[in-house]
């Protein structure tokens, strides 16, 4: 009986090719791009114009992965991330400033242990960031302003620790739109 449900167990876990996860990470991409057009802005207006008393959310993330072999999986990743600023013009608060970063990329992971209840692996994506901001002023008599753009984007996982079989935790390591450190929650299947 304790061979049987070992068996069970083992092809169950073997089986397990899908894979949803939801993650927070800190320190993205989209924050360095918007400290560098932040910096850039503040210069060429000679301090005139800047943004301050910003609030910036973690990236939070959804993701799926195929797993093609147990070592090697494809997926997508969404990332929605926002930032909040006072606009300030000389030394008066003018308006509000809203971003939003809508991230969708393709991702592939490998893995260089593939134990069913612990993963170490190394990861790249690459995608399309949505970047949308809205500016708002505190005066009626001045006009809101509204910038869509776009840019594309990436996130290398130096290093990503997972464990659980079915459902567990996992925390991953590297540079982009997911941020320097990203953690969270993932489902298999």
């Amino acid at each position: 009986m304790m061979l049987l449900s070992f068996i069970i167990g083992s092809t169950q876990a073997r089986d397990r090719k899908h894979e949803f996860s939801v993650s927070a990470g800190a320190l993205t991409t989209n924050d360095i791009l918007d400290l560098y057009t932040s910096v850039l802005t503040t210069t060429f207006t000679m301090g005139y114009y800047k943004e301050e008393n910003k609030d910036i959310s973690a990236a939070y993330g959804a993701s799926y992965k195929y797993y093609l072999t147990k070592r090697f999986s494809l997926g997508a990743d969404f990332t929605y991330q926002s930032m909040t600023a006072d606009a300030v013009s000389g030394d008066q608060q003018v308006g509000t400033t809203d971003k939003s970063f809508y991230t969708f990329a393709a991702r592939a992971d490998f893995n260089y242990v593939a134990n069913p209840a612990f993963k170490l692996y190394s990861g790249i994506g690459i995608g399309f960031t949505q970047i949308n901001q809205e500016y708002t002023p505190n005066s009626s008599g001045d006009t809101p302003n509204t910038v869509n753009e776009g840019t594309i984007n990436f996130q290398i996982n130096a290093l990503g620790i997972k464990v659980g079989r079915g459902f567990g935790a996992f925390l991953e390591g590297g540079f982009g739109y997911r941020g320097i450190v990203n953690v969270g929650l993932f489902a298999a299947f």
